[in-house]
């Protein structure tokens, strides 16, 4: 057992240094392209490429869980060594979303031939057919990109957490590449010829990096003799779960910007999303300390290897600590960290920066227990405190930004309150799952 916990140690040690690597990486690569778009587009039109993206990529949302429950299944399947079920799981997943996406691209297709995306879009009646021809593009793009990042999740249940760092910073060089060969052929140019570039990045990354993982693991490469209606109810029940949770989270998350546009403006969503970026870097490091370690808690679950559960958890509660004291140092600095970045201090408010401290703190810690929980599978609690969460979020972020006048720390407020729930249950949870399971480990040992 101590050899097995040194060598999930060391994958974790190693895939979290390349998952930064590649991160920061594909983040350089981002701040750069930014610029170049503008150039070859506009401002307006760059704003129109920005809110396709946004729409299509809530499609990511909508895997109904498939993903997330191929990775505990296919990381059991590994951990016990059945290697047929393994790829029963795969290639029934594959199957499953190929035929959710296929679908959603015909039901697109139907709505784009009567949509009139320049109204859509508010920009001119000139852009409409330009504008059909690359949401066709966009979504064909990302529907066969939904397809193949199952290749996340088979790279996660062994081990591989660095791939989809991996992953994007090979799509992210792909896009910056075609960008330039585009602003060398013509300096400005239109949104079709972006939309080209977009598909032959994300497609073509997606599809060399697919191979290459199955050229490791050949014994999981999906086929369609593999698929069985066997094994689509156990994805299902454990990927609606999932999927519930993420469509609360998605509420809680991504209803901020709009709550605060109706109720106090669009200058405000400046302001909070200013005060946000303050804090993003702590909780992009915290995200890659923890992404290796879904898979990381099934293996050591299933092989009852509690101590290394709970010298990780250790590990990170001390990491979240180091990190709070940053989050700290971030709040009560604010002020000159804002005049030095934007060379004005309209955008500060100290009620904001407060909320939004605590608001960061609080996404660390339940990432610490729900991480976990996914990983073992034990997701009804979660799925209760999520769903309560969600459904609170809007009226009692409007109420106290509105009613109680605190203005965009209300809406921060709200989502912390949403949180809260979690925040509490989560931690509790955990550790009543980790005494029963020693108990019944003790049982197993004395009989």
């Amino acid at each position: 057992m101590r050899n097995e916990s040194y060598i999930l140690d060391s994958k974790i040690k190693l895939n979290t240094i390349l998952l930064f690597v590649f991160r920061v990486l594909s983040i350089g690569i981002a701040f750069l392209l930014v610029p170049l778009f503008i150039d070859y587009l506009d401002v307006k039109l760059y704003g129109v490429w920005l809110t396709i993206l946004s729409v299509t990529m809530w499609i990511n949302y909508f895997d109904i869980g498939i993903g997330n429950g191929l990775r505990n299944k296919l990381t059991e399947s590994l951990v016990k060594g059945d290697m047929e079920r393994a790829k029963f799981f795969v290639s029934s997943a594959y199957v499953m979303l190929t035929f959710i996406s296929i679908f959603a691209f015909v039901i697109f297709l139907l709505i784009s031939m009567l949509g009139n995306w320049s109204a859509i879009f508010n920009v001119e009646d000139k852009y409409n057919a330009e504008l059909h021809s690359v949401m066709i593009l966009v979504m064909g793009s990302v529907l066969i990109s939904f397809i193949l990042s199952l290749n996340n999740h088979v790279a996660y249940a062994n081990q591989e957490a660095a791939f989809s760092g991996f992953r994007e910073f090979v799509f992210q060089l792909s896009l910056l590449m075609g960008v330039l060969v585009l602003l060398t052929t013509s300096k400005h140019g239109g949104l079709f010829n972006l939309a080209v570039v977009y598909m032959l990045a994300t497609v073509g990354s997606n599809i060399i990096l697919t191979f290459y993982l199955y050229s490791k693991h050949r014994n999981l490469f999906p086929s369609l003799k593999y698929f069985s209606s066997n094994y689509i109810k156990p994805l299902m029940s454990l990927g609606v779960q999932f999927f519930v949770i993420q469509i609360a989270a998605l509420i809680i998350f991504a209803t901020d910007n709009m709550i605060i546009t109706h109720i106090l403006g669009p200058s405000e969503v400046a302001t909070y999303n200013i005060i946000y970026r303050l804090f993003t870097p702590i909780l992009f490091v915290h995200t890659i300390l923890i992404t290796p370690l879904w898979s990381a808690f099934t293996e050591s679950y299933i092989n009852n290897d509690l101590n290394w559960i709970r010298k990780t958890f250790k590990k990170l509660n001390i990491y979240t600590l180091l990190l709070t004291l940053f989050i700290v140092a971030i709040a009560l600095s604010a002020k000159p960290i804002i005049f030095l970045w934007l060379k004005d201090l309209s955008f500060y408010s100290a009620p904001l920066v407060t909320a939004m401290a605590i608001y960061a703190f609080i996404i660390m810690w339940n990432n610490n227990y729900a991480y976990f929980l996914n990983g073992i599978n034990k997701l009804k609690l979660q799925l209760c405190t999520a769903v309560v969460g969600g459904a609170i979020n809007i009226p009692v972020s409007i109420f106290l930004a509105v009613n109680m006048g605190l203005g965009s720390a209300g809406v921060a407020l709200g989502s912390i309150i949403s949180l809260s729930l979690f925040a509490v249950a989560g931690p509790l949870q955990s550790v009543h799952i980790l005494k029963m399971r020693e108990v019944i480990k003790h049982d197993q040992t004395i009989s």
